[in-house]
């Protein structure tokens, strides 16, 4: 069968989610035939426990280029009579996609998780301040698969006596 190829390769730390053939675990690169102008799919990162959705990879012949939404749709319809898609679909290339996974890191101190600084070096105050009000978290921050839920924001008065214990 003619057709282009999508390889979905999965990295440790998740597997890929397909609406069209089921799951691509980690450790292994699932080949998609891509036979019809009018291909459709979804595809969803989901973390293994301990690990969070970071972006999807960038490189030359991959979709969903850095982009950091979990689900990424690839779709030709509406351009099903566009050659370049006529071309692409019965040329016999490969093209990519591939979710970069991060591990959790979770520092433990007198029974309590603390999360790392640089895990919201992306994030606006207001962005945590929604997920965490009043300090008790409930929620994914945007762009995460993350779940702060369970968490609390911790007060200056917290952070200090973290610090007080090590100085």
């Amino acid at each position: 069968m003619v057709g282009c190829k999508l390889a979905v390769i999965v990295v440790e730390g998740g597997e890929v989610r397909l609406t069209s053939a089921g799951i691509c675990m980690g450790g292994t690169i699932c080949i998609v035939d891509v036979t019809d102008p009018n291909f459709f799919d979804t595809f969803t990162a989901v973390p293994d426990e301990g690990w969070y959705f970071l972006k999807w990879n960038s490189g030359d012949r991959f979709f969903c280029v850095g982009s950091t939404n979990p689900t990424c749709t690839l779709s030709f319809q509406g351009y099903e009579e566009s050659k370049a898609v006529a071309d692409m679909v019965a040329s016999s290339e490969t093209f990519y996609i591939m979710p970069l996974f991060k591990k959790t890191e979770i520092v433990k101190v007198d029974g309590k998780e603390w999360l790392q600084p640089k895990d919201f070096v992306n994030y606006s105050y207001d962005q945590v301040s929604a997920v965490c009000p009043a300090g008790v978290c409930s929620g994914v921050l945007p762009g995460s698969s993350f779940n702060l839920t369970g968490y609390t924001w911790a007060s200056a008065d917290d952070f200090g006596a973290l610090l007080d214990g090590y100085l």
